[in-house]
């Protein structure tokens, strides 16, 4: 369904109220129907300012995983120093998680530590002074060492299917079956006893 410009400001607007509400499922709702997560109401807030600023973590989570932006300034500020500010601890690691940076400098060039130092928000404050950054994942392949004596050019025989011995013939030198060979016509994986 396509809205007209007009329907898609009011469910972008009516976004934003549900968000400052703190309705998820009105939220959700209005995600589904293709409101812009990203949508800025007229006081400059975004969707993902508001939920920040009013710590609705499930809501921010939510808008972030719809692709809000996590590195959204507002009066100088990144959303990641609104967090710290006010001491979310919860909500500084879904931004953190969402991909806001640590280590970003508002625009008086301090970091959220520095923010969160300047309002004693000691929960923050302990987690960033202790924080270990992820380790990339480790995307490389082992590889074992080939062993010298495999010849890859001569073909394993297949084995029989009553003994389990390799049976490079058409007949099992041990039991006398017919090994199963999947491109071979004659022998279909029945055993000599049907041919008796």
């Amino acid at each position: 369904m396509k809205l007209s410009k007009r329907a898609s400001l009011d469910i972008d607007a009516q976004l934003y109220e549900s968000v400052e509400e703190g309705d998820l499922g009105e939220v959700q709702k209005f995600l589904k129907f293709g409101a812009d997560p990203d949508y800025i109401d007229g006081s400059g807030f975004s969707c993902l300012m508001a939920a920040v600023w009013y710590g609705f973590i499930n809501i921010a989570t939510l808008l972030i995983a719809k692709g809000a932006n996590v590195h959204f300034k507002h009066n100088g500020f990144y959303l990641i120093h609104y967090a710290a500010a006010s001491d979310d601890l919860a909500m500084f690691k879904v931004l953190l998680n969402g991909g806001a940076k640590i280590d970003s400098k508002n625009d008086n060039g301090n970091t959220p530590l520095e923010v969160a130092e300047s309002q004693n928000a000691h929960d923050v404050i302990d987690f960033i002074e202790n924080y270990q950054p992820q380790k990339p994942v480790d995307t490389a392949i082992s590889v074992k060492p080939v062993d010298k004596d495999i010849d890859f050019f001569k073909p394993k025989a297949p084995s029989c299917p009553t003994c389990g011995k390799d049976a490079p013939g058409y007949t099992c030198p041990t039991c006398g079956d017919i090994p199963f060979f999947a491109d071979d016509k004659r022998a279909s994986g029945l055993s000599n006893r049907f041919f008796r």
